[in-house]
């Protein structure tokens, strides 16, 4: 199975978070191309006017791993913490990309916070029985470690 991660917003946070969940259940991943012209110029041509940069890039760095892995990863992000919220355009990015490709192969999860981060990859679909038993073993960790770097205790 190969997840494509677009290389775009929360990627450079959780980079090495979603890059070895996925490598650790087997998963081959495929990371769209550094943010170009050409993939801005593909965003553009995929939304809105009204979109802002963020999101048209995020479109290009999508449309650039289609056809290239079984699932796409765009989590839904609300908030970091209890004290701040992200922009109501990237909490409905799952469904803004859902609506520009409407047969893309989506996966996902609501980051509310980062306690939220087990719950929501628990939840992710598709969820083979490895997802699921490496999930459960996060519990051992803090938020501090998922957010900060690849928690390698949490994948033995």
């Amino acid at each position: 199975m190969t997840i494509g991660l677009p290389r775009a917003l929360l990627f450079y946070r959780y980079q090495y978070l979603w890059t070895t969940f996925f490598q650790e259940l087997g998963c081959q991943v495929i990371i769209s191309p550094d943010t170009s012209q050409a993939v801005l110029t593909e965003g553009i041509s995929n939304s809105i006017g009204e979109c802002c940069l963020p999101a048209k890039l995020f479109l290009g760095h999508v449309a650039s791993l289609l056809g290239r892995c079984d699932y796409i990863l765009v989590p839904r992000f609300h908030s970091l913490d209890r004290d701040g919220e992200f922009c109501v355009r990237l909490w409905g990015l799952p469904d803004l990309v859902r609506s520009t490709f409407p047969d893309a192969p989506l996966i996902g999860y609501d980051l509310q916070g980062l306690a939220s981060e087990q719950r929501g990859f628990l939840r992710m679909t598709p969820s083979p029985p490895r997802w699921t038993q490496l999930c459960a073993s996060w519990t051992s960790c803090s938020p501090r470690d998922i957010s900060s770097s690849p928690c390698r205790s949490c994948w033995n």
